[in-house]
């Protein structure tokens, strides 16, 4: 089912075995190859903004310990790098790999997949304006659906059916006078069947194996409670490097909820010249997102090693004790319309912004990493990178090739044409709203109704009251939709208009 459109191994051989690219031991080497059967480097654009994974310095917390925990938003400070004493050499890793934008998955790659995934229909092309991408079963809930993007890396997302999973229980919840409250809401219990954590790792790996992915290349992180089963695989490229997921849910009876993946490999390439070290710090020391310059996260993924909901454990997450709520006062419904008092505006204070809170960063130790980036063309790159670590424990990740592979281009304004008018007949009249859409409405209370209604684009006026006809103003609105009431119960759609 993979995509190969270069006659290397595929990459699930290069990390399982640590074979070599087969270029050697081909004479005929095609264009655009090194004589090693790697792609030759060329330089990439990169829109304004838009680098790889480790383009938003700052986002996840803090490389200086709890500081992100004491700032809900972006950090307002800016890191000075310096090195440590003892800083090992730089790597040398010179080979990238590229997912490069092709033509996307073929109708019995899908099918294919599909079929593995237990979707029934078939594959049907859809937004070819926009990339295309490929849909198979209904897009309404009503059965799985899986939806394949035609995108570099050809991603794919599976959902189960969820059409019948927004009804509720209706419930009420009393406060009397006392404060005492009263609820007659019953207390939720965990569904039956869930996958404990080993059951649903398993199920993920046998899942991966119908795909056509190899589960030997992947690192995984399973968590499993009473309520949910999820596994998320993390592929390792060439034994070390993370660039891919794979990931999957389950919830009663074992029921596959979600799960998603990739279809495509990428291609090496290489070799590429290096940065040397002061110019990898002078890069974390601009800060551009071009570069990405700044922390990335902790050093070692933290669901495997927290003991917490893991294969091993199969421990349930901390449990969260609910915030109480109190309920809103309702007005009572009324024809009469509200009063509307101006809301007084005063201007607002000048902005007294702080200023920047300089940090040093001592960078102690540094790593072979690959930094993502996404070419305007469409192609997706994970080129050669230094993974700095500072005192900490934080990543900070730079690319380390040369300048004239990276070119910073100005992101594309993309301008959408405004809507034509429904009609330029001065005599168009629109239809009138359809009352049979709220025939199955009619007998709930008018606030029920009017919910209904509102989702059909629809509004609702009370023209009779407990028998009683309501003066009712003229104009007509094909969308609003007279109605009778009694007590608070619409018992009638009388018109529309």
């Amino acid at each position: 089912m993979k995509r190969h459109s270069s006659p290397i191994l595929p990459l699930v051989l290069v990390a399982a075995f640590g074979l070599a690219a087969c270029g050697d031991t081909n004479p005929s080497v095609p264009d655009g190859w090194a004589s090693d059967g790697l792609l030759s480097p060329r330089p990439i654009e990169i829109a304004s903004g838009g680098g790889g994974f480790d383009s938003a310095p700052m986002a996840a917390e803090s490389s200086t310990g709890d500081r992100a925990s004491e700032m809900p938003v972006m950090p307002y400070w800016i890191a000075e790098y310096v090195l440590g004493a003892g800083l090992p050499g730089l790597p040398t890793n010179d080979v990238g790999y590229v997912f490069q934008r092709g033509d996307g998955a073929t109708a019995e790659q899908v099918a294919a997949l599909a079929a593995a995934l237990g979707v029934t229909g078939e594959p049907v092309a859809v937004d070819p304006d926009f990339g295309g991408s490929w849909l198979v079963g209904p897009d309404d809930g009503t059965a799985p659906m899986l939806w394949v993007s035609n995108d570099a890396q050809i991603s794919w997302n599976y959902n189960a059916a969820w059409a019948d999973q927004g009804v509720r229980t209706m419930c009420v919840e009393a406060v009397s006078s006392d404060g005492t409250v009263t609820s007659d809401c019953p207390e939720p219990e965990p569904p039956a069947g869930v996958p404990t954590a080993a059951e649903a790792e398993q199920r993920a790996r046998d899942l991966m194996v119908a795909v056509g992915e190899n589960p030997a290349v992947y690192r995984f992180e399973t968590y499993a409670d009473e309520w949910f089963a999820s596994v998320s695989a993390v592929q390792l490229v060439d034994g070390v490097f993370e660039f891919s997921r794979f990931d999957v849910g389950f919830g009663a009876e074992g029921v596959m909820q979600y799960a998603s993946g990739r279809l495509a490999e990428p291609e090496r390439v290489g070799p590429y010249p290096l940065i040397d070290l002061d110019t990898a710090v002078a890069r974390l020391n601009d800060q551009r997102a071009l570069w990405g310059g700044g922390f990335v996260g902790p050093a070692t993924p933290a669901i495997a090693e927290s003991g917490v909901g893991t294969a091993e454990t199969g421990a349930a997450a901390p449990a969260v004790e609910p915030m109480p709520v109190e309920p809103m006062p309702v007005e009572p419904i009324t024809d009469e319309p509200m009063p509307v008092e101006p809301m007084p505006v005063e201007p607002l204070p000048p902005a007294d912004m702080p200023e920047p809170e300089p940090v040093t960063v001592t960078l102690v130790d540094v790593q072979a990493d690959v930094w993502w980036a996404w070419d305007t063309d469409g192609a997706v790159w994970l080129l050669p990178a230094y993974r700095f670590i500072d005192t900490d424990g934080g990543w900070h990740v730079v690319p380390a090739v040369t300048d004239e592979f990276l070119v910073e281009v100005e992101a594309p304004i993309m301008i959408e044409p405004m809507p034509e008018p429904p009609s330029a007949d001065p005599g168009f009249e629109p239809e009138p709203f359809d009352v049979t859409l709220l025939a199955s409405s009619v007998g709930t209370t008018l606030t029920e109704f009017t919910a209904e209604a509102e989702t059909f684009g629809a509004s609702v006026r009370v023209v009779e009251r407990d028998g009683v006809a309501l003066e009712a103003t003229a104009d007509f609105q094909f969308n609003r939709v007279n109605v009778a009431v009694t007590g608070d119960v619409v018992t009638e759609i009388v018109s529309v208009g």
